[in-house]
């Protein structure tokens, strides 16, 4: 679960610094001689501005949302937190499908990683062992 909160967490970040948007492209100038000018990269907040940093902190918000609902069930036992927390995998993975050809296959990595976080968790796995 740990590691699904990092890369939720680097996922945010990556808004911040990596440069997904290149600015290029070429004019022509009186003379008829073209110019190509290519400025440098900018990130998707750049672009965007702060309201892209809404999409990519919920993942965030839902593996936190999650951590704590799971320790709260092994602390206390509290027997329908756990479907409460499988409701928001399943939530997190439809946001991951509707968002596939976006940000999608970059959410992909942690909400598999919550899947199997909350799966290797569950009540069933720890009566068996």
């Amino acid at each position: 679960m740990s590691v699904a909160a990092l890369w939720s967490a680097v996922l945010i970040g990556a808004g911040f610094f990596v440069k997904t948007y290149s600015s290029g492209g070429s004019t022509v100038s009186t003379y008829g001689t073209t110019i190509s000018k290519h400025l440098p990269g900018l990130s998707l907040i750049q672009v965007n501005g702060a309201k892209v940093l809404i999409p990519l902190s919920i993942p965030l918000v839902i593996v936190l949302i999650v951590a704590g609902l799971m320790w709260r069930r092994r602390r206390a036992g509290l027997v329908l937190v756990g479907p409460v927390a499988w409701g928001a995998v399943v939530v997190l993975g439809i946001l991951t499908l509707l968002s596939l050809f976006t940000i999608g296959p970059f959410i992909l990595p942690g909400t598999v990683l919550l899947l199997v976080a909350c799966a290797v968790a569950s009540p069933s796995r720890a009566r068996s062992s």
